[in-house]
């Protein structure tokens, strides 16, 4: 299993997140999904999971700033995950200090479609 990079970056920075911060999540993301491949390469696994990969970060980018940098895009198609597990927004959303919007779930599901 690969965690979910932004999660502990943004929990570690102590602001908001701004739009500089991408490039930095983006390469963590990375090297987060690196290590868990040579990992489960190791062991012989043929099957690994991610909390979230680079297209999260592109449909973040998109979100909240309108725009992604290119080469965040360009390594998301690149890295693309063979299969996409999307769950619905059939339960309470509940703010725990690092996720917002609640209202705007419906619009954040949209770009993740």
């Amino acid at each position: 299993v690969v965690p979910e990079f932004v999660r502990q970056y943004a929990a570690s920075k102590g602001a908001p997140l701004d739009f500089r911060d991408h490039g930095p999540i983006a390469r963590g993301q990375i090297a987060a999904e690196d290590t868990a491949i040579a990992q489960a390469m190791a062991r012989g696994d043929t099957v690994l999971v991610h909390d979230t990969d680079l297209v999260s970060t592109v449909v973040y980018c998109h979100h909240y700033f309108g725009r992604c940098p290119e080469f965040i895009e360009e390594l998301a198609v690149a890295r693309r995950a063979t299969h996409y597990l999307l769950l619905d927004i059939d339960v309470p959303w509940v703010p725990d200090g690092v996720r917002d919007r609640g209202d705007r779930r419906d619009e954040l599901q949209a770009l993740f479609v």
